[in-house]
């Protein structure tokens, strides 16, 4: 079970599938694979935490619309961050 469990973390974290079956047949090979196994996990994590600031990119967004709305609705506001409703610029 815990090995189905780390492969799944592995896989949701965006790791590759050749990357996690060489994870696996280092852990296989034994403990002299620890620092090369130490190294993948190492590199994977800094993927999942770019991952994870962009990730806070996007509910900052997320965050920022919802209140751009609220503002709107409460104060009956024109929406003027909305691109439909930009003049059209001529393009000469």
């Amino acid at each position: 079970m815990n090995w189905l469990t780390g492969v799944k973390y592995l896989r949701d974290s965006g790791m590759s599938l050749d990357s996690i079956k060489e994870y696996v047949e280092l852990c296989l090979e034994g403990d002299s694979t620890i620092p090369k196994r130490c190294d993948i996990i190492r590199t994977q994590r800094e993927k999942v935490r770019a991952q994870l600031e962009e990730a806070k990119r996007r509910l900052q967004y997320m965050d920022h619309k919802i209140e751009l709305y609220q503002t709107i609705m409460e104060k009956g506001t024109p929406d003027t961050m909305n691109p439909g409703k930009w003049p059209a610029r001529s393009v000469g």
